[in-house]
């Protein structure tokens, strides 16, 4: 069934999805360094929510859309542990409510194929039923 939605035709869940991987929660520990071409510090976000094409995570920093970024993302104890590394573009930065904090979109440019292998089975474990 289609039905109006503002200036547009809501077709179902999926026709607005164009994401190549699926994703799942994750709120476990992202540290990540611009890549701007000066030396910057490691700056400590958390996860919102994960995927082997990218991530959103949450940070006290607010970041260009664009922009370079270096990032570790730690996996949790019941997962075993382990991180993965990559590199990825900013896509969208937003203010939190209060502007205390940022959700931060990142595109993977650069990721390992055992780190992106080790992120799908990561949401992929999430997606299971129990």
């Amino acid at each position: 069934m289609m039905r109006a939605m503002g200036k547009g035709i809501d077709r179902g869940p999926f026709y607005g999805d164009r994401r190549r991987y699926p994703r799942e929660a994750f709120d476990g520990p992202v540290n990540y360094r611009p890549l701007s071409g000066l030396p910057e510090e490691v700056v400590d976000g958390i996860g919102v929510d994960l995927s082997a094409g990218g991530l959103l995570f949450e940070s006290s920093r607010s970041h260009l859309t664009g922009s370079a970024v270096s990032l570790v993302v730690t996996f949790p104890a019941w997962f075993g542990g382990g991180d993965a590394w990559a590199v990825g573009r900013v896509v969208r930065c937003e203010a939190v409510e209060g502007g205390a904090s940022y959700k931060i979109a990142v595109e993977f440019t650069t990721i390992s194929d055992s780190g992106r292998r080790r992120i799908e089975e990561f949401v992929q474990s999430k997606a299971l039923p129990y």
